[in-house]
């Protein structure tokens, strides 16, 4: 048994026996200085003026209250009673079934916070206290897939913590804090995406993307968070999330809890750890996965097309595109989007195809959809400002060509989403609120907003568009069972009806000029591609087969193209 042991050990690292001494030496230095930036970043966040120093908001005005259940204490403010009480089923039903996957059980009641208060959705772990930290707007744009977004976050946390419980022992906190800076970000990150969720057609998309580029992250980029590049940060849950499923099918699911066991056995190395379990070391195990990999997107890749070869590119300084929008004259171009990746400050800028010359407009952290008054003089969007209190908060500005000057239109009403009516009166826009979501109607001159829907808990809309007749807003529905469709309501709130229902991801209609044709985005076929219907949602037909993704379809004044945001090379998002 000896010998055989040492021709493993022999087999993994060029032949020499003492491949254990050497791989905890190579891995122990870095994994330290994790641990200890770890350490004092845990520290911080529950620092008495961590709340100041982090968002530097203030919110005297909440009223906090608490349920208990079985296993949670769920701390929120009243606003969000209807979200809290959910949030308590939710996070019930996801600890049941976690711990039983993981076959870990917490030592005491988790904390779970549940805050509105900005427009960010996002979610927070903390083993300190071991407290949940949840901002429960929806993000529909962002996901795909009938999963709501509360049942996903708060799986996903939930898992964090009772992986963080795992690794305690005698020695309290402390093994919990060694044990979480040891463990590479891609395990502990990818094992919470897999119990939380399934693969779906975004997270494909991204890994695809990044293959297909040849700019994947290697095993040493995806051991922790480094730089501020997006895709880079949402490649360590991706590729994790997809290695951890490699994982599962190769050794079964109850590898996770075993792994963990023993790393709670020897803290200083995940690597030897994951060795002696399943003899294989991260780096055979990203090798095998990446070959899998390679398999499974050779064979999607066939008749599959590349928009940069079926379509011309609109050239932008932006290394990543939103959306674009022309003026009604086709003079102008309004297009979103960031300058470079590492600086993640969407922006808006417009091109002026006369002068050649593009201009920024509005500040940074614009939203994508914007529209232009039907004289083509005003340019109206949404972007994200420090609002009331010092949270994050979206609302609608305007900038008026002719006076040289931006407007903010509304002040805290978390608006997003704008569209200008044909006749240029009236404004339809997105509101969030109190985990709700509702079309409203500003109107122009009066300065008034009205409520056009009422729609219940755990539906969503976004991206509505005026028909070129006034008489339609088409718009991004996602219903209280998740389904994703594209509906279409009458300015006055009656007539509501769905126009695509076959059942895939469609979403953001945008209307020919004649009116009747929508361009819009369908995920049929395994990724978002460019489909045009007629305006009752008869007839769809595919425009695109791409290997990679489209997103945000504009139509041109004069009806001759479609712009679109195309995402099939690693390092840019073009048009």
């Amino acid at each position: 048994m000896k010998d055989v042991k040492k021709r493993v050990l022999r087999s993994e690292k060029d032949g020499t026996p003492n491949f254990r001494m050497r791989l905890f030496k190579a891995e122990s230095a870095g994994l330290m200085r994790r641990f200890l930036f770890f350490l004092l970043t845990a520290l911080f966040l529950v620092s008495p003026g961590m709340a100041q120093i982090y968002v530097g908001e203030n919110h005297p005005e909440l009223q906090w209250m608490i349920i208990e259940t079985a296993h949670f204490k769920i701390i929120y403010h009243k606003e969000v009673t209807d979200v809290a009480q959910e949030a308590a089923g939710v996070a019930e039903s996801s600890y049941y079934s976690i711990t039983r996957a993981m076959r870990m059980v917490p030592g005491d009641k988790i904390v779970l916070v549940l805050q509105d208060t900005d427009d960010y959705s996002n979610g927070m772990s903390n083993p300190l206290g071991h407290v949940m930290t949840i901002w429960t707007p929806p993000m529909p744009k962002y996901t795909t897939g009938k999963m709501k977004w509360l049942r996903r976050v708060i799986a996903h946390e939930l898992t964090h913590e009772i992986h963080f419980w795992g690794l305690r022992s005698r020695f309290g906190i402390w093994t919990e804090l060694l044990g979480i800076g040891t463990t590479p970000d891609w395990f502990t990150e990818g094992l919470a995406q897999y119990q939380a969720e399934t693969w779906d057609i975004h997270r494909d998309l991204l890994l695809r993307v990044a293959w297909w580029s040849q700019k994947l992250l290697r095993v040493k980029d995806i051991q922790g968070f480094v730089g501020t590049d997006p895709i880079d940060s949402r490649l360590v849950y991706e590729e994790g999330h997809s290695l951890v499923r490699y994982m599962s099918r190769r050794w079964g699911e109850a590898v996770f809890p075993q792994l963990i066991k023993k790393h709670k056995q020897f803290l200083l190395s995940f690597d030897w750890n994951l060795y002696r379990k399943t003899h294989s070391t991260e780096r055979r195990l990203y090798r095998a996965w990446l070959d899998s990999v390679t398999q499974h997107y050779l064979k999607w890749k066939t008749g599959r097309e590349f928009m940069a070869d079926a379509a011309k590119p609109f050239r932008t300084p932006f290394q990543g595109v939103y959306s674009v929008r022309e003026s009604p004259d086709g003079l102008k171009a309004a297009v979103v989007g960031i300058r470079k990746f590492d600086e993640w400050m969407p922006e808006l800028r417009v091109f002026d195809k006369k002068s050649k010359a593009w201009k920024s407009f509005g500040g940074t952290y614009v939203h994508a959809q914007t529209s232009w008054s039907p004289d083509g003089k005003k340019l109206v969007y949404s972007r994200a400002h420090p609002g009331i209190s010092q949270s994050i908060t979206d609302d609608l500005f305007l900038y008026d060509f002719d006076r040289g000057k931006e407007i903010q239109l509304t002040q805290n009403v978390r608006a997003s989403d704008p569209d200008f009516s044909p006749d240029g009166r009236r404004l339809v826009f997105v509101k969030h609120f109190s985990g709700r979501c509702n079309l409203m109607i500003y109107d122009w001159r009066r300065k008034t907003i009205q409520q056009l829907t009422d729609f219940p808990l755990r539906t969503a809309v976004f991206a509505p568009r005026w028909s070129p007749d006034g008489r339609t807003i088409a718009f991004s529905l996602v219903d209280s069972s998740g389904k994703r469709t594209v509906a279409a309501i009458s300015p006055d709130g009656d007539s509501l009806r769905v126009l695509q229902n076959s059942g895939y991801d469609a979403r953001s209609p945008d209307w020919s000029p004649g009116g009747k044709k929508i361009a819009y985005i369908d995920y049929r076929f395994g990724t978002p591609n460019l489909f045009v219907m007629n305006r009752d949602g008869s007839n769809p037909q595919a425009v695109t087969n791409a290997f990679g993704g489209i997103f945000n379809p504009n139509w041109s004044p004069d009806g001759a193209r479609i712009f679109a945001t195309v995402f099939e090379k690693r390092d840019s998002i073009g048009i």
